[in-house]
């Protein structure tokens, strides 16, 4: 788990926008083990795909033009 987690991290690193469709359903503390240990938990949802008529992911920074065909 760890060793994917580096994985991500550098992945990132290179390119941040890998994750940019993932959109934020909640986030929230989990508490546990009468209250001692807690988690921090984000939930995503990911959006459909897009339609094969697009020329730009919706994700794509505001400055990153379209295609020219």
């Amino acid at each position: 788990m760890r060793e994917y987690g580096l994985t991500l991290a550098k992945a990132l690193e290179q390119d941040p926008y890998p994750l940019a469709p993932l959109k934020l359903h909640y986030l929230r503390w989990v508490l546990f083990g009468d209250d001692t240990r807690f988690m921090y938990q984000g939930i995503f949802d990911t959006p459909p795909p897009l339609a094969a008529s697009s020329t730009q992911p919706t994700w794509a920074p505001a400055s990153a033009s379209a295609p020219k065909h």
